[in-house]
């Protein structure tokens, strides 16, 4: 197996874990059963990245958190979201091919513009929901209307970022 999918494949392992644990350290309390049961999706994900496992594992730590984590915006949401982020990303990249296959360069800053913008936009939508938490109820129609404009604009760049002819 080749050193980059080994190293996708581990964040595959490691991030959705990760991300339950945030949900943990959120306030929400960790049932029995989440940890055994998204180590073992994890697990699945990390062995078969072009199956329906790794999305399983986001699913069960989404859920996880829907239903035990504290209703507030915490910074423990915006870390899980990203660890859930990172691995859905090396997800894909590991699918693209066989377990020896070693990414091409293009392809590599072409999925690190993409993490990097997404993971802007995600750090936006969670400082708007932040302020929508922590604001005024009188701003929020604003706040709304700024943060779709924010994320129109992030979703203008991540097209433009993966497709490079288009200038």
């Amino acid at each position: 197996m080749a050193q980059q999918q080994v190293l996708l494949r581990l964040v595959v392992l490691v991030a959705p874990v990760g991300a339950a644990l945030c949900a943990s350290a959120a306030g929400a309390g960790l049932l029995r059963w989440t940890l055994p049961v998204v180590a073992v999706l994890t697990l699945l994900g990390a062995r078969r990245p072009d199956s329906h496992w790794p999305a399983t594992s986001f699913a069960v730590v989404g859920g996880y958190w829907l239903l035990a984590a504290p209703r507030s915006a915490t910074a423990w949401a915006l870390v899980a979201g990203l660890l859930l982020l990172a691995a859905h990303a090396a997800a894909a990249l590991a699918a693209l091919g066989p377990a020896g296959l070693r990414l091409d360069p293009l392809t590599a800053r072409t999925w690190a513009r993409r993490l990097v913008l997404v993971s802007a936009g995600t750090v936006l939508a969670w400082l708007v929901a932040v302020l929508l938490h922590h604001g005024s109820p009188r701003g929020h129609l604003v706040l709304t209307i700024a943060a779709l404009l924010v994320l129109a604009a992030v979703l203008g760049l991540t097209a433009r970022a993966a497709d490079p002819d288009r200038g």
